[in-house]
């Protein structure tokens, strides 16, 4: 459904449902009590048309897919730097079933990042 709107083998209805769709969404609003959850699973996030996904979903679910990765990598540097500093050898490496599922917090860790980042006025530190 959200799939690139320049695809040549598709057909005008998807099209135009598309455009319809973005119309809507791109005049979707909510009141400071309400909020709006939209969930979407993609293992093709080039495909996206640009027009819904724009930078920013795009942008927060890959850093939140990420996260379990970076704590990771932040765990092997620490325990690598406190072996080398012991004089041990160099811990073994995490494998892929080392990595923890994608939770909500990841999506609210990175959705917060993302607003205070917004809300940072020019000049600040």
């Amino acid at each position: 459904m959200l799939g690139r709107r320049e695809n040549t083998g598709e057909h005008e209805a998807m099209r135009k449902m598309k455009n319809e769709f973005m119309v809507n969404w791109d005049g979707l609003r909510t009141k400071d009590t309400e909020r709006v959850l939209v969930l979407a699973a993609t293992n093709r996030p080039f495909d996206l048309d640009e027009g819904y996904s724009g930078t920013d979903l795009k942008n927060l679910c890959v850093t939140a897919a990420n996260r379990p990765i970076k704590e990771i990598l932040e765990k092997e540097k620490k325990e690598h730097a406190a072996t080398l500093a012991e004089g041990k050898p160099a811990p073994a490496l995490s494998g892929s079933s080392d990595i923890r599922s994608l939770n909500i917090e990841d999506f609210k860790h990175v959705h917060q990042q993302v607003y205070q980042a917004a809300i940072k006025l020019p000049g600040d530190a």
